[in-house]
């Protein structure tokens, strides 16, 4: 039997890896029983290391002193390889060149965490290099434990008081950390953002973090104000229950700190007409806001919160679930308010575990989660309805608030705890909303006064008669009925998602095609597909124009040209501002320059899908009359396009196509566009964080024409058109049903050596079968080592190799 695998602990041998982790878990109990003082100075020798710039001669020099496996390694540069290609290394600077030593322990899982254990005490000795064996030797953890005990001196412990930080050193450093968050950017990539910019920016000293592990630490020293903090809010079955929260109105001053949001916020109602009826868009333009704008005196203003609540879970088996509750403002529109910088987390509310299923389905069980729910909610919302109004500062100028809920956005579930009604289908009044029976729910022809709605009035006083289960509801005190201006039945409005999109909208286009026959969906199909579509001949020079605009600089005066340039559809949405931030924010929008402003014209249109996708169709006419803005109706009128092409018709001269020879690109122009498209194919990066660190480098390096692509999609384009071993070609493989079938395929060979031409490969590469044994017996570990290998390589001259060939084949 082969025994490969040798416990770091003691001297047991496990012929697979999965063997070896389950002693482990066994084993290692005893070996940390004698080492978890060494923890702390290995965290801050780690915190060291993390403070040091990553291409730094000092942090290569700690590369260097680490313990090497190369005893048992093909080649002594695999654990610096290993460090660095790890999948569990994400740019954090963790000491794992030693697996056998280091990884799948408890102890060091602290390390990796960066938590600070106790007991300071070991490392030194630890990391210069005693061998393996007095490493699991416990007499040499033992005496130099007795060595620090000895030498230890009770000193009274001197807390330093911590700097507050307000603001970021300077603005690189700032754009830096805005640019990893807000594309969620991980270590690996960050770092490498970071390297790519002290490399090519030509600046003498970095204003960047020496690498993102400290950036991080810095923003979570930052004097923010959404510190959160945890409050206990229940102890159950010898278990105590946290809220973690921060202050409900240092979320609100956080959101009323951002001037993208206070530039469009609402202070006073609206009354929406249109053509002389009353019209509705937002919220500041309802009968609600209306009726409470009057309630506080004239010169304050509606605060309108919005709560959006919704238990989530956080692992695929169900195990582990957490409940979110966010904030947002009503006052702001609804369109700016769909931006992520626009709502904040409020808090985690606890979730009550019950002991067993008994207890679980027990009512005084259900009664208490109630009660906890409602005891969180009022601990999070009473700091900001103590008082009945609150000042607030917005740019600069203090504002009288009278704070009110507006709106709980939910799933059913949590509508019912809101309004602590019954959350079961079949109970004699399911719905939260009004007090109709559940036989009744599917009746149209209910007269008025038989739907009653439910508010705090006619609840609390099935409350207070102890009549609650007549309406469907718990017995539980509700804290909304203490919120002035708000029915939390009426509050809780439907959650598109799941009742719109999931649920009642899915189920009507369900139910409509059950009733329709196959032939009259067939007849629908047909129509739709007889509408006209916009005049193929326009998309040529519509497809030029979108290259050009690919082509210009992102921040230049020349796009910021055309962007104005752009017809807007401003006469038909509340703001003009509207279009600009749905071309950038448009979920489609991916950092490529394409003209979505037009949603009536452009989008959703087979012609311009070959615009987006940057294909060249063919006739070149026409953009300049689309364009330069005749009316939507012009637009529509088949004449008006014959019109223009007869004319084009007649203007057109035929001319032999001259084909230019395209010329063929080698290389990069520089090696600052290498690097970039490295770093973002290498990290996967999509366009608009390509676009982001673009714009980044050019704004702060200190280099007078930028060594960069425009923007990332021209950097694309540039990869594309580069003498390549890997363009793909396509053959026809079959003709069925007057269809043919095509491979698409790159030669082998070409893959191959495209392989062989990347030096990281190369330099690990086996050529020859290596006979391995471990202690006089047979073992295999990599192909080169196994049977079939020598087998074949007895099978060809003495001279040649054997190169193995593995074929991974998966269907999409």
């Amino acid at each position: 039997m082969s025994r490969n695998f040798k416990c770091t602990f003691c001297e047991n041998y496990y012929s697979t890896l999965n063997g070896l982790s389950q002693h482990l878990k066994r084993c290692k109990q005893t070996f940390y029983s004698s080492t978890e003082e060494s923890n702390e100075e290995v965290s801050e020798i780690i915190s060291d290391i993390n403070d040091m710039s990553l291409d730094s001669e000092e942090f290569q020099s700690v590369l260097e002193g680490l313990p090497s496996s190369s005893k048992t390694r093909e080649n002594p540069s695999q654990d610096l390889y290993e460090f660095e290609e790890c999948e569990e290394y994400d740019g954090d600077i963790s000491l794992i060149s030693q697996p056998n030593i280091i990884q799948d322990s408890e102890m060091f899982e602290e390390i990796l965490n960066f938590e600070e254990p106790e007991n300071p005490e070991l490392i030194e000795e630890v990391l210069q290099s005693q061998s393996n064996e007095e490493l699991r030797n416990s007499e040499f953890f033992e005496e130099r434990f007795r060595s620090i005990e000895e030498s230890e001196i009770e000193e009274p412990e001197i807390e330093e008081p911590e700097i507050e930080i307000n603001e970021f050193p300077n603005e690189a450093y700032a754009d830096l950390m805005t640019l990893v968050t807000k594309h969620n950017l991980n270590n690996k990539a960050s770092n490498a953002i970071i390297k790519f910019f002290n490399k090519h920016s030509n600046v003498s000293v970095s204003p960047l973090p020496k690498n993102i592990v400290v950036g991080r630490r810095y923003m979570d020293k930052m004097n923010s104000r959404l510190s959160y903090h945890k409050h206990s809010i229940l102890s159950h079955n010898n278990v105590e229950y946290f809220i973690h929260y921060c202050p409900i109105v240092n979320c609100i001053e956080n959101l009323l700190s951002n001037p993208e949001i206070t530039k469009h916020f609402a202070y006073d109602y609206e009354d929406l007409t249109f053509e002389g009826e009353k019209s509705y868009g937002e919220q500041f333009t309802g009968n609600w806001w209306k009726s409470v704008n009057a309630s506080i005196p004239s010169v304050a203003k509606v605060l309108s919160i919005i709560l959006y609540s919704d238990a989530t879970t956080l692992d695929t088996l169900g195990k582990s679930s957490l409940h979110p509750i966010y904030i947002s403002l009503g006052n702001i529109p609804t369109w700016r308010r769909n931006k992520e910088d626009a709502k904040q987390l409020l808090g985690y509310l606890p979730i009550i575990s019950a002991k067993d299923e008994t207890e679980k389905k027990s009512s005084e069980f259900k009664i208490l989660v109630r009660k906890t729910f409602h005891n969180s909610i009022k601990f999070l919302l009473e700091p900001l309805f103590e008082n009945a109004s609150i000042d607030l500062k917005i740019d600069g100028k203090r504002i009288w608030f009278y704070p009110r809920i507006s709106t709980v956005i939910c799933d059913w579930p949590e509508a019912c705890t809101f309004s602590l009604t019954y959350k079961s289908s079949n109970s004699n009044y399911p719905c939260h909303f009004c007090l109709v029976s559940k036989d009744n729910l599917a009746n149209t022809c209910l007269r008025k006064n038989q739907a009653v709605l439910r508010n705090k009035e006619n609840m609390k006083k099935y409350y207070d008669n102890d009549t609650t289960k007549e309406a469907s509801l718990e017995p539980v005190y509700n804290y909304f009925w203490d919120i002035p201006d708000l029915n939390i039945y009426d509050a809780t409005v439907p959650d598109r998602m799941h009742h719109l999109d999931l649920g009642l909208y899915h189920y009507q286009i369900e139910f409509t095609k059950e009733l329709l026959s196959k032939s009259s969906i067939d007849k629908f199909n047909r129509r739709i597909a007889e509408i006209p579509r916009h005049p193929e001949e326009s998309n040529e020079e519509v497809s030029e124009i979108i290259s050009d605009i690919n082509d210009m600089s992102l921040d230049s005066e020349e796009f910021q040209s055309v962007l104005e340039g752009l017809p807007s559809s401003s006469k038909t949405r509340e703001n003009p501002s509207q279009d600009l931030y749905e071309f950038e924010e448009c979920e489609e929008y991916d950092g490529d320059i394409s003209l979505i402003s037009q949603p009536n014209i452009i989008q959703d249109s087979e012609m311009f899908e070959e615009i987006l996708n940057f294909e060249e169709p063919e006739n070149p006419e026409l953009i300049e009359e689309v364009l330069q803005s005749q009316s939507n109706e012009e637009l529509r009128n088949s004449e008006f396009f014959e019109e223009r092409f007869r004319s084009i018709e007649e203007s057109e001269i035929e001319e032999p196509e001259i084909e230019e020879p395209e010329i063929e690109i080698n290389e990069f122009p520089n090696e600052a566009y290498a690097d970039l498209m490295t770093l973002v194919t290498k990290h996967n990066l999509n366009n608009k964080a390509s676009n982001a660190i673009i714009k980044f480098f050019n704004k702060h390096s200190n280099v007078s024409v930028s060594p960069l692509p425009k923007n990332i999609v021209v950097g694309r384009r540039y990869m594309d058109k580069m003498n390549s071993r890997l363009s793909y070609h396509k053959h026809s493989i079959l003709s069925h049903n007057n269809v043919e079938y095509f491979i698409h395929y790159c030669p082998i060979v070409n893959c191959i050596e495209n392989l062989l031409s990347n030096p990281e490969i190369t330099k690990h590469f086996a050529y020859d079968y290596e006979d391995l044994t471990f202690e006089g017996e047979k073992s295999y570990g990599e192909q080169f080592t196994g049977n079939w290998w020598k087998s074949v390589n007895a099978s060809i001259p003495s001279v040649a190799k054997v190169l193995s060939i593995i074929l991974i084949g998966w269907y999409f």
